[in-house]
């Protein structure tokens, strides 16, 4: 194990928002753990709409702190069904 990698070998799933949560969870991935963040897109993370946003553009995916707070992660998108009574799930992964 590579000292500067502490928390290499521990895995994390991150469903944390806004802040404090997403910021600690990346903080373990600059640090050698594997983090999988979940997002939902029918229930997005706050930071999403915060600005700035690249360019000075808003839009979903231009936040400059959902982009900083969240790097070095993997992402896995959920899109639930909005109706309870469906039980169909997409997931996506990047």
């Amino acid at each position: 194990m590579n000292k500067d990698r502490i928390f290499e070998g521990l895995k994390v799933w991150d469903m944390s928002w806004v802040g404090v949560g997403p910021l600690t969870a990346r903080y373990l991935a600059d640090n050698g753990a594997t983090v999988v963040r979940l997002d939902s897109t029918n229930h997005p993370d706050l930071l999403r709409t915060a600005p700035p946003f690249k360019d000075g553009i808003p839009g979903f995916n231009r936040s400059m702190f959902y982009g900083d707070y969240n790097c070095s992660k993997h992402g896995l998108g959920l899109k639930a069904p909005i109706n309870p009574g469906y039980s169909g799930i997409t997931l996506s992964y990047s």
